[in-house]
């Protein structure tokens, strides 16, 4: 469970980079990810973001955009980047450095499970 909160890369098959490091296939992931939904032992998986933003830091459409598309959550399928390019009419590549700039900027915490109501909203250290 705690390698879940830590940060899913931002490859084109994240979730099987997951499982070869917990000795599962992609599937399986999908799979448990979505009974541990389901169940309510994640209250969320998906882009982390600060609750609020460093208003030295512009704010463009797309990450805007970026945030509306995800606030459920990441899409629990092979390629959730391609499926979130598909939402937002862009290519996987470019959700997926647009997500690592984010990050750089301070706009995107981490991608990974909530597991309870006490998520503040902080980044952590």
């Amino acid at each position: 469970m705690l390698r879940l909160r830590g940060d899913l890369s931002l490859s084109e098959r994240p979730f099987a980079d997951l499982g070869a490091e917990l000795g599962m296939d992609e599937d399986e992931v999908i799979g448990r990810l979505h009974l541990l939904l389901g169940q309510g032992v994640l209250k969320r998986f998906g882009p982390i973001f600060p609750a609020e933003w460093d208003p030295k830091v512009p704010l463009s459409a797309f990450d805007h955009a970026l945030v509306d598309a995800t606030r459920s959550g990441l899409p629990l399928v092979q390629r959730p980047y391609e499926a979130l390019g598909a939402m937002l009419g862009v290519a996987s590549e470019a959700v997926r450095v647009h997500l690592a700039g984010m990050r750089a900027r301070g706009l995107l915490c981490r991608v990974g499970a909530v597991l309870d109501e006490q998520h503040d909203g902080r980044c952590p250290p």
